[in-house]
């Protein structure tokens, strides 16, 4: 079946007059899980400049100027012989220091555009403009605030694994405009599961946080090729990987930035039944809810979680790599000694996610530190609620920044490296603190030898 969906962004034409503006419709084609962007036409007049109004969710206007954060267009019979400006009017962030665009010739191979050619304008109301001037050297480009992850990319996972005996799927429910949430599970099914411990990751709670989409994917990939070499340094007969991919379908399907077409943040859409932390209100969104409830089943089918990773996209500086939020660095009475352990752990788990990556991965402080986790209504809230510091819940931000592999501007590869040193790390960590001297372990971890992965933020500053 096919669907006609309003896309994300408003597109202006110029050239010596202005061309009236015009509301762009997506045709997506259905494919199984998977929506494969068809854009039509935008312009056949070539046209030196062009202007990229991002649109806010749901065109809500009164929404934080930040959330603005996602555009991804098509554009035909643009001129070659000479450079054509893109006018992008209105991003949450600034050009160039938080955002350099990417482009493509074919949908799937994407580039950023080269630094020099991105240039900062002036903004207005919380909101920034940034130029790109580049000369193509095909008429016909699609253009993009970062790489797109579409979620044909999840099919075409499922595809590739679903024979492989140690990789099963199923949906565990429908989002709010009735698309299937999966739930993906590796592990070697020869060896029982009750002897085993659990990592629960999921990813794409935002929709334009494609990164975190590219991670999960190397993430997997590595799990599931590298099971049968015999330098493998996971034995998925030891542990299960729970994963949701996508966490915001409807949000990615509708083209928004942050929120569900009904408004909703599902990164804050966790807030605990008042007489039982294990569940959820009746008042949170749908898809959360059905995820709680997927964890609660699998607990009491007997699953032992010990890392529960949250996997994000961020807009941050050139010089700030991938991190993990804690909210734990300042010791609270209500956290007690539970609190001083987690921060600690979490400081251990980015030392093991920098031995596997090539760049360090570090921590960082939460926004809010002072308030209590047990009054936050995120999902390692959740997991702080009913596990303290018995599995290591935490949020992991990927920005597209220049601390890569390659000293340039992490690309997919950097991604797929990330996800490749969280599956392991998450693999090591799980079989550490499984250990039953694991109490002992911790207290010999050097506390002021772990603190060199902690990094402040400018705002602690």
């Amino acid at each position: 079946m096919k669907k006609k969906l309003f896309y994300s962004l408003l597109l202006v034409f110029t050239n010596i007059v202005t061309i009236s503006s015009q509301e762009i419709q997506e045709i997506r084609s259905y494919h199984g899980l998977g929506y494969e962007h068809i854009l039509n036409e935008t312009n056949r007049l070539y046209l030196d400049t062009i202007t990229i109004i991002p649109r806010d969710d749901n065109d809500n206007s009164s929404l934080l100027t930040r959330y603005r954060i996602w555009w991804n267009t098509a554009i035909s019979a643009i001129p070659t012989d000479r450079n054509v400006t893109l006018n992008i009017n209105g991003d949450g962030w600034r050009g160039r220091k938080y955002v350099v665009p990417v482009f493509s010739y074919d949908n799937k191979n994407w580039e950023y555009f080269p630094d020099s050619c991105v240039t900062d304008n002036d903004g207005a109301k919380g909101l920034y403009n940034y130029s790109v001037s580049y000369q193509f050297i095909n008429s016909n480009v699609y253009v993009a605030r970062t790489y797109p992850y579409p979620p044909s990319r999840i099919e075409d996972l499922i595809e590739k694994y679903k024979n492989r005996p140690c990789f099963r799927y199923k949906i565990i429910g429908y989002s709010q405009m009735g698309y299937p949430l999966y739930l993906f599970k590796i592990t070697h099914p020869d060896f029982n599961d009750s002897t085993k411990k659990s990592v629960w990751v999921h990813s794409r709670t935002h929709p334009a946080e494609t990164q975190s989409s590219f991670v999960l994917e190397g993430m997997i990939d590595y799990i599931m090729e590298s099971v049968y070499t015999d330098e493998n340094p996971i034995d998925i007969s030891e542990v299960i990987y729970y994963i949701i991919p996508i966490v915001n379908i409807d949000g990615i399907v509708v083209g928004n930035s942050r929120l569900t077409p009904q408004g909703e943040d599902l990164e804050r859409e966790w807030y605990r039944d008042a007489n039982n932390d294990r569940l959820l209100a009746d008042s949170n969104a749908k898809e959360t809810k059905i995820i709680a409830n997927t964890i609660n089943s699998l607990i009491d089918e007997g699953a032992k979680f010990s890392v529960a990773l949250n996997l994000h996209g961020k807009n941050a500086k050139e010089d700030e790599g991938a991190f993990l939020y804690t909210n734990f660095k300042k010791s609270l009475k209500k956290h007690g000694k539970a609190g001083d352990d987690l921060f600690k752990k979490q400081l251990h788990f980015s030392s093991l996610v920098s031995k596997y990556n090539c760049v360090p991965f570090v921590v960082r402080l939460g926004y809010t530190p002072n308030k209590p986790m047990q009054e936050k209504h995120f999902s390692e809230s959740w997991w702080w609620a009913n596990f303290k510091d018995k599995v290591m819940a935490a949020t992991v931000e990927v920005p597209c920044s220049k601390v890569s592999c390659t000293n340039e501007r992490v690309d997919t590869q950097d991604f797929y490296m990330l996800g490749k040193a969280l599956a392991i790390a998450s693999y090591d960590y799980t079989i550490w603190y499984g250990n039953p001297y694991s109490s002992y372990l911790l207290n010999q971890l050097d506390l002021d030898e772990l603190m060199k992965y902690y990094h402040r933020s400018d705002w602690e500053r």
